[in-house]
């Protein structure tokens, strides 16, 4: 087994980042760590992944790598981004993570979905937790209008609308359907700044245009004061959600800044989007940081891993070791009884203790316990009387009525026996007398009459045929008859 450290990529073949990844990643490591572009296939359930770190920037639109992300954590390798904190992420629960630990944010409120799944045919009775109506109004006047309608989940601009008054705001809310959206404030006159954050430590932070969705090189469109509180903020929040790699979107407005968007844990790294000189800082920070990761690494699963996964004990308080009671040399006082875990029987108390039950921890006199109530003395046996006649006579007259009783029931269900076998035999299609000469004259009588019963059928069924052929033949003459006196009218 080779003892170099392997790096993995996975990503789309066209992204030019990637292959730069690629070079950068094999020259800072100098052969003691080595890149390659990781190709999986199936996997089993005990599957162990080669490589010692993973950078994943194909997860977030293949459910397949996602799976198998948090599999390889499992064995032991580090991916960078982690994808249990990937998966559990949504922007609500962003927002609510920066407002707990100071980082400005706009104006937001999280509403219920428009409609539900079909697939779960939910009733009025399934809903009865969420409050209806709502109070729109409420929500309008605190959020304020203009304001941004966008998904809690979700990527890119997919989804999102600008609404500047209730009744915009409706036609867009009426559109998203069964995805939970959420109603921000619009900060529409405010300057949009967005911060790449590689490794939780280095940080270059990049002027936008969100109109016309391009970046902009000004190395002076901050001031100290304030690009140093955005860098702070923006490590602070990588830090809380654990990403090593991330795009966080600020909007500033009279000089203060609010964090909008840094759920980007693929952040776009591609020279066409945010230019050469910003590509070029993005690739080697991001290289560095999993150079350095692989190297001090030791298992992710420290790391990476929820803890209930991970297997770290639960502190506990040490349990208190008993302490072992000597035995006395000299044999106890009259009137006192040992205390233990035990199952004899105390003959002198006159009570028996279970193995789950310990006596009392301190030793008490008996003239503390209560005396057991004496035993009712046993009750003399009667003296033997002799049985009369009438007592002697019952039980042989049970015997006859039960012995009579007997052969009644013999007698009947040999009877039903019978007539089951009769009814069956003249049940039979190919029944006749000549097939059961054995059977007695009342059953040759049933016979004849079936088989007479039989014939009549036949015979009727046999007119009633003849009766319809006749009938046809007469229609058809008649038909014949108007068709050729039709043809000899002029």
């Amino acid at each position: 087994m080779s003892s170099k450290i392997t790096i993995g990529l996975i990503g789309s073949s066209s992204s030019l980042a990637l292959h730069a990844l690629y070079d950068k990643i094999n020259s800072i490591g100098k052969g003691d760590v080595v890149c390659e572009h990781a190709i999986f296939g199936d996997a089993p359930e005990n599957w162990k992944c080669r490589y010692n770190l993973i950078i994943d920037r194909a997860s977030h639109y293949s459910s397949f790598y996602r799976s198998l992300m948090k599999s390889a954590v499992l064995s032991g390798t580090y991916v960078i981004n982690n994808p249990f904190w990937m998966d559990a992420d949504d922007k609500f629960f962003d927002y609510r993570i920066a407002t707990e630990h100071g980082v400005s944010v706009p104006r937001t409120a999280i509403i219920p979905t428009k409609a539900h799944p079909k697939e779960f045919a939910l009733e009025p009775a399934d809903l009865h937790n969420l409050a209806y109506p709502l109070d729109w109004e409420a929500i309008f006047a605190r959020v304020g209008f203009p304001a941004v309608l966008k998904p809690v989940t979700g990527k890119n601009t997919a989804g999102i609308y600008v609404v500047r008054n209730p009744e915009e705001f409706f036609t867009a809310y009426d559109k998203s359907g069964t995805t939970t959206m959420m109603l921000q404030e619009f900060i529409a006159s405010g300057s949009y700044v967005r911060s790449f954050v590689f490794g939780k430590k280095k940080v270059l932070t990049t002027k936008y245009d969100a109109r016309e969705s391009r970046y902009i090189v000004d190395h002076e469109h901050l001031s100290a004061d304030l690009g140093a509180a955005i860098e702070r903020d923006a490590i602070k929040l990588c830090e809380l959600l654990g990403y090593d790699a991330n795009c966080v979107e600020f909007v500033v407005r009279d000089g203060k800044h609010y964090a909008i968007d840094f759920q980007n844990p693929v952040p776009d790294m591609e020279p066409k989007t945010i230019t050469p000189d910003y590509h070029g800082f993005a690739v080697s920070a991001l290289a560095e940081v999993a150079v350095q990761i692989a190297l001090s690494m030791s298992d992710a699963r420290q790391t990476q891993l929820p803890t209930r996964i991970a297997g770290e004990p639960v502190p506990v308080a040490p349990a208190k070791r008993a302490r072992r009671r000597e035995k006395p040399k000299t044999a106890p006082r009259k009137g006192y009884v040992r205390t233990r875990k035990t199952t004899r029987k105390f003959a002198i108390l006159g009570v028996n203790t279970v193995s789950s039950v310990r006596a009392p921890s301190i030793a008490r006199p008996l003239s503390d316990y209560e005396e057991p109530a004496p035993a009712p003395a046993p009750m003399a046996d009667p003296a033997p009387q002799m049985p009369t006649e009438d007592e002697v006579a019952k039980p042989a007259a049970k015997k006859k009525t039960s012995a009579k009783k007997k052969t009644s029931a013999k007698k009947k269900t040999e009877k039903k026996s019978a007539k089951k076998k009769t009814s069956a035999r003249l049940a039979a299609p190919n029944a006749t007398a000549s097939d059961d000469a054995s059977v007695g004259t009342e059953k040759k009588t049933a016979i004849k009459k079936k088989t007479e019963k039989v014939e009549k059928k036949k015979t009727k069924a046999s007119k009633k045929s003849e009766a319809k052929k006749t009938a046809k033949i007469a229609s058809s003459k008649k038909k014949t008859s108007k068709r050729v006196s039709e043809k000899k009218k002029p």
